[in-house]
């Protein structure tokens, strides 16, 4: 399975690789990364902006995934609970050195919002959104989910959704023109 099918898996996908886990099956951890990986890099990212923390970011995560695979299955909502956890790991790795890192390599976008995940200029275009936006941003451009889809995993209404993705849009247009 590809990272850029993330949005067709399924909870019950997810649970049946945390039952794995939970069994110590290493190669359920691998295939874990290769569904969720780009996804979580891309919440790393978002939150630290500097691609060799995002990549120890990733691991943390994946280790907190590993020790916690018993209690995986429960959850209702992984990709919101992979979201969470991810974000906090990256803050308090932050909170940690202190400071907030800048990209330093900032280029122009060819293509739109294609290559996100490895692509600085889109996170720093979305560092100074809104928690909740910047959630919808990387759901829409990373993991390539619909407005529906992104409403069911924040648990937002799709208006609140529309709305939250726009109004980034227009605080990135803002941003750019200046």
């Amino acid at each position: 399975m590809q990272n850029n099918d993330l949005h067709t898996n399924t909870r019950e996908e997810f649970i049946r690789l945390a039952q794995r886990m939970a069994e110590r099956d290493k190669t359920a951890l691998e295939e874990f990364y290769i569904i969720y990986g780009k996804m979580i890099y891309s919440f790393a990212r978002a939150v630290c902006h500097v691609r060799e923390d995002a990549d120890e970011i990733v691991n943390d995560v994946l280790v907190k995934v590993w020790n916690s695979s018993i209690d995986l299955c429960r959850i209702k909502k992984p990709i919101a609970w992979l979201y969470t956890i991810t974000s906090n790991i990256a803050k308090n790795r932050l909170k940690k050195r202190k400071s907030l890192p800048i990209p330093e390599n900032v280029f122009v976008l060819e293509s739109g919002y294609r290559a996100v995940e490895d692509n600085d200029v889109f996170y720093r275009l979305i560092a100074d959104l809104q928690e909740k936006e910047r959630q919808v941003m990387i759901y829409k451009f990373v993991a390539d989910m619909t407005f529906n889809e992104i409403a069911e995993i924040i648990n937002k209404p799709l208006s609140s959704v529309t709305s939250l993705y726009y109004r980034a849009l227009d605080k990135i247009k803002s941003k750019v023109k200046k």
